[in-house]
């Protein structure tokens, strides 16, 4: 049942898989939730099923927490022919229902940078040897998508050696001119922090790490880049200059002084971004804070506030609000006015 139901899902091209014992099974398509299943899923054989693809370790992990992050592949025999696995990331989780697991479909082929519309500044950054790099957005918003673009943009084009540090593994990277190692938290390493620490030691060139979410992969982040690396992660934001706030978070009032000096020397960008839906056409907008001369000296002196105004003020540097970059869309006629002006109200 579990396999049949993730295979009408990728055949569907759906995004995500939705499975709760006693409902419907439910895709999501074009951002809507629609059922695929008449009968509702039985709760024994859902269970039975749903934990039959952990490992046992995941399996332990599940029952002490209730809740559990994982990838998984598999290959159904109706698929002989196709050379790859399909692969989805999961998430159970308990409730009075018993055990809801929701899959994110994993795509087979990378998009690049050209089509998910990225700003061009996206593929310049990537000139760098060192600093911080920042996707940030809501859950869903598609930052994975984009760091995925832009790792694979460097695959294809230089030789690097990269490490992504990920919780759990996504997309699979085929190494073609770098050399690519990827490490899953609790797989192959017990923290964020040992792994950082590790991967240090192992000459990279570029450093992925999935998402900075707490002060230790932060600091470990910064010192990463501040000694020759090019670091490229994740933040939840809906906006560029709140990265910085939520980086600053992270630490006590006599520390955030010293944090804005290490920011405004090591990182490069924050590209922020929000996807668009409207009527099931679905489009990604992108902000974009080049930590230029100027967005560095307000960084240092805390003055955040400004940090906004001198966005929407430095397309030369690369920069570009959401509001910027939906007018290019439109211009460009990548989407219809009309759907230019619908969005423009969603902002």
């Amino acid at each position: 049942m579990l396999k049949k139901l993730m295979l009408i899902a990728f055949q569907q091209e759906a995004s995500d898989l939705h499975l709760s014992a006693n409902r419907p099974a439910y895709l999501r398509k074009g951002g809507v939730l629609c059922p695929i299943t008449k009968e509702n899923l039985p709760q024994e054989r859902l269970r039975t099923e749903l934990l039959a693809i952990l490992t046992e370790k995941e399996k332990r992990e599940f029952q002490r927490y209730g809740a559990i992050d994982f990838a998984y592949s598999f290959h159904p025999k109706s698929a002989l022919k196709r050379k790859i696995p399909y692969r989805l990331r999961g998430h159970y989780f308990q409730n009075l229902n018993g055990i809801t697991a929701i899959f994110r479909l994993i795509p087979d082929k990378i998009r690049t940078l050209q089509e998910i519309s990225a700003p061009p500044i996206c593929q310049q950054l990537l000139q760098q040897k060192s600093g911080l790099i920042l996707i940030t957005g809501a859950t869903g918003s598609g930052k994975s998508t984009t760091l995925t673009a832009m790792i694979e943009a460097i695959n294809q084009t230089k030789e690097r050696h990269i490490i992504t540090i990920e919780d759990p593994i996504e997309q699979l990277y085929h190494p073609k001119k770098s050399l690519i190692e990827q490490r899953e938290l609790h797989r192959h390493t017990p923290s964020f922090e040992s792994a950082l620490k590790n991967a240090l030691r192992a000459d990279p060139d570029i450093i992925l790490i999935g998402e900075l979410r707490d002060k230790s992969s932060v600091h470990l982040a910064l010192q990463a880049a501040e000694t020759g690396h090019l670091v490229l992660s994740t933040l939840h934001t809906n906006s560029a200059p709140k990265a910085v706030d939520r980086l600053l978070s992270y630490y006590g009032e006599s520390e955030r002084e010293m944090v804005r000096i290490q920011l405004s020397e090591t990182l490069l960008a924050v590209i922020a971004q929000q996807l668009i839906n409207i009527e099931q056409n679905i489009f990604a907008l992108f902000e974009v804070m080049v930590v230029n001369s100027a967005i560095s000296h307000l960084i240092r002196e805390n003055k955040l506030a400004q940090i906004a105004s001198n966005i929407e003020t430095g397309r030369e540097s690369g920069m570009q609000t959401y509001r910027q970059h939906l007018e290019f869309l439109q211009k460009s006629g990548i989407i219809s006015d009309l759907l230019a002006k619908k969005a423009h109200n969603l902002l």
